[in-house]
C-alpha cells in the first residue's frame, strides 16, 4: 500500500516539476546548469 503511495506521490512531482520547465522555458528561461564556455563537447575544463 505504502509503495503504491509512494509512486503517485513520485508521479506527482515529476509532472509538477515538468510544467515549471515547460512555463519557464515559455517565459525564456534557461534550464539545466549554467553555460560559462568552458565545457566543449560534454567535456568541461576548469
Amino acid at each position: 500500500m505504502l509503495a503504491a503511495l509512494s509512486g503517485m506521490e513520485r508521479e506527482y512531482i515529476r509532472d509538477r516539476t515538468l510544467e515549471g520547465h515547460e512555463s519557464a522555458r515559455a517565459r525564456g528561461k534557461a534550464i539545466g546548469a549554467a553555460r560559462d564556455g568552458r565545457c566543449v563537447h560534454g567535456v568541461c575544463h576548469g
